[in-house]
């Protein structure tokens, strides 16, 4: 899905697949938080990827310099 994306910018990037980092939010982040090795990082989640950026944003917002959600799934469910 990011592939393109990814190609065009001018810095490097990862797109990670979540679920092999474990069953949870608190997971994912963890692992997408090891992955990446700036100190001030640009997320852009799209859908559940959405729910792990904002994870990302509340266990490292001295991290997070900007934070890009698209097509959320937050509140979906109520």
């Amino acid at each position: 899905m990011w592939d393109d994306t990814r190609a065009a910018l001018p810095v490097d990037s990862i797109a990670p697949d979540l679920y092999p980092f474990g069953s949870d939010l608190g997971a994912w982040a963890d692992g997408v938080l090891e992955l990446c090795t700036g100190d001030e990082l640009l997320i852009v989640g799209c859908s559940v990827g959405a729910s792990c950026a904002f994870e990302i944003l509340h266990r490292a917002p001295e991290r997070v310099g900007a934070l890009v959600i698209v097509d959320d799934v937050l509140g979906a469910a109520g």
